[in-house]
């Protein structure tokens, strides 16, 4: 009897492969988009170090996106998950400007543990981004609505689509 449903799970695995299609995965991801209904923007980088990440930005002219880790060299290449939350002030017009980054610094592997690291940074980007917002012990579904959001366009740039 073991042997039968042994056998079944290995036909079923088979005609599973067939039918699920490989995902592209991705080395490397750069990719900033906004925050659905809420205004701000968030950017996101997956496989780079911190030299990387600035190589990549300045090919694509996104200074706005450099000033906030500029002197960050060391936390980013030390941390292998990275949420972030910056404030900069255009020293002219005094007006603050809140950036946020989700940086993972390895390429992303589609395992459990990295769509669970990637749920938690996802997690620190709306607590970052709603306290300034909301009261969030109040406001529960802004933050799940919110949360989707993110992961779902994390995972679609790091497909590739």
């Amino acid at each position: 009897m073991q042997n039968s449903g042994r056998f079944l799970s290995l036909k079923l695995l088979k005609v599973m492969k067939k039918v699920i299609p490989k995902q592209r995965k991705v080395k490397t991801t750069l990719a900033w988009f906004d925050l659905g209904c809420y205004p701000g923007e968030m950017l996101f980088a997956n496989g780079m170090d911190y030299n990387q990440l600035v190589k990549a930005l300045n090919k694509y002219k996104a200074t706005n996106w450099l000033i906030g880790i500029e002197d960050e060299s060391d936390l980013i290449n030390n941390a292998t998950w990275l949420a972030l939350k910056r404030v900069v002030r255009n020293t002219k017009t005094s007006e603050e400007t809140k950036l946020f980054y989700i940086l993972i610094r390895d390429p992303f592997k589609f395992t459990d543990e990295n769509y669970s690291l990637l749920a938690h940074e996802v997690v620190h980007i709306c607590q970052f981004f709603l306290e300034d917002i909301l009261d969030r012990n109040k406001e529960k579904e802004a933050e799940a609505y919110l949360h989707t959001h993110i992961m779902k366009l994390c995972l679609k740039a790091l497909r590739g689509k």
